[in-house]
């Protein structure tokens, strides 16, 4: 498997290329549809208003599955946390910190063995964040916390 920058960018490639198939093949059946509803008789102007309608409809129905999608799932009631000794706490924040230093380890050595990989992958990564207003405010909600 690749390095993380690279598996960034490949992943953001896809992503843009599948919107951009996906763009062309409503547009491609919106055509179709258009000169369908020509053929059964309606007016030029009649078969462009369905249409539009049609699409309308789709849009409306993508937006109602990505609110769904993106809506949080209701938190059921929580137990009561378990009493933890202050020996247990020390250990896991020692564990975490030990885990973080390595990460932190192997990111530096990624992005110095592959500057322009890291460079690439921090530009795509802006430019969707740029470019998604939605996204941006979901990084802001979560740096936040």
């Amino acid at each position: 498997m690749g390095s993380l920058p690279k598996r960034i960018g490949l992943a953001a490639a896809g992503g843009i290329f599948a919107l951009i198939v996906f763009g062309t093949t409503l547009w491609f059946l919106g055509d179709a549809l258009l000169l369908l509803l020509e053929a059964n008789g309606f007016s030029p102007p009649a078969a462009a208003g369905l249409t539009g309608l049609a699409g309308l409809v789709l849009t409306g129905l993508i937006g109602l599955l990505a609110k769904g999608a993106l809506r949080q799932p209701s938190r059921a009631a929580a137990a009561p946390p378990l009493p933890a000794s202050a020996a247990t706490n020390s250990a896991v924040n020692a564990y975490v910190a030990e885990v973080g230093t390595i990460v932190a380890r192997q990111i530096i050595a990624s992005t110095r063995a592959h500057p322009y990989k890291t460079m690439g992958a921090a530009l795509a990564a802006g430019l969707a964040v740029g470019a998604v207003p939605e996204l941006r405010n979901t990084l802001t909600g979560l740096l936040k916390r």
